[in-house]
């Protein structure tokens, strides 16, 4: 897949896997709290535990090597511009965030204790790591170091190496 293929469909990833995260995140912690709260502890935690094992692996894809840096920076700047406005201006936050509904409650929760920022800054950060835009398969300028005697030589061993500097 060429490079620019590889960037369009990250962004589209990211533009879908956003409000799936943010509703999936606020929908299961709302149902878990209302479980533990009312010691409801069976079947009803199953499913909002699946849906956070879910997210997670949905936030590993994204942040892994493989996938555009696009698809981790879509979601990680919309986390990190909630989690900062909810630090700014709690009300305009919870303004905003209440039109999503009845998984507001929940959200607002998870951004008053920060988790927001949290979730957005771990996917900015991965998206700004270098090794990330480059296309698969392709490393970074060779550097040789003159031992090896060419680029990707491996190194002699420690115990090949006279202690005097002569092999």
């Amino acid at each position: 897949m060429r490079n620019s293929s590889r960037h369009i469909t990250g962004a589209v990833l990211g533009v879908l896997l956003t409000p799936a995260i943010g509703w999936g995140l606020g929908w299961a912690s709302g149902e878990l709290v209302r479980a533990f709260r009312v010691f409801d502890v069976g079947v009803d935690l199953l499913l909002p535990s699946l849906v956070i094992v879910a997210i997670g692996l949905a936030i590993a894809v994204l942040t892994s090597e493989r996938v555009s840096p696009v698809a981790a920076l879509v979601p990680g700047v919309a986390f990190l511009a909630a989690g900062l406005l909810f630090m700014v201006s709690t009300g305009t936050a919870t303004r905003v965030m209440g039109w999503l509904g009845s998984v507001s409650p929940a959200l607002i929760s998870l951004a008053s204790f920060g988790l927001l920022l949290l979730l957005g800054t771990v996917l900015f950060a991965s998206a700004l790591m270098p090794g990330r835009w480059r296309e698969p398969g392709t490393t970074g300028p060779a550097v040789g170091d003159g031992i090896g005697g060419h680029p990707g030589a491996p190194f002699p061993r420690p115990e090949d190496r006279s202690p005097w500097g002569t092999t």
